[in-house]
């Protein structure tokens, strides 16, 4: 794993030894600029490669979560998340979302849910 540094001094006069000094990296980024100087090459640079590899990583990681789930589907030990939901609460919002009395914002509330889920759980289940 590499080790990156970003070393800024206002002035070009400043010296920029003992700003890291006895600390090891494998690649630095030096800058001469005012710290309020919002154009800084080098640490623009520096964050889009940082940005880069933190997006590569959190790819390959969803990547293993997904293979992860598929393989515990495979097994049948992944069954999704449980309902939050009892069966007498599912079988009222059917009644609710069937008679037409409610409005589907209204159940939604009434089950501290989404009306996208409300109209998923009856679809599944065949309001």
């Amino acid at each position: 794993m590499n080790i990156f540094n970003y070393i800024r001094v206002s002035t070009q006069i400043q010296n920029t030894e003992r700003q890291l000094a006895g600390i090891a990296s494998d690649v630095e980024f030096l800058e001469k600029v005012s710290g309020k100087d919002k154009e800084r090459e080098q640490l623009n640079l520096m964050l889009t490669m940082m940005g880069a590899f933190s997006e590569f990583e959190r790819n390959i990681m969803l990547e293993r979560q997904r293979e992860g789930i598929a393989v515990a589907k495979f097994k049948g030990k992944y069954k999704g998340r449980k309902s939050t939901l009892s069966k007498d609460q599912l079988a009222e919002m059917k009644i609710d979302f069937n008679s037409g009395t409610m409005k589907k914002i209204e159940i939604a509330k009434k089950y501290k849910l989404t009306r996208a889920i409300i109209y998923q759980l009856c679809a599944n289940d065949g309001c």
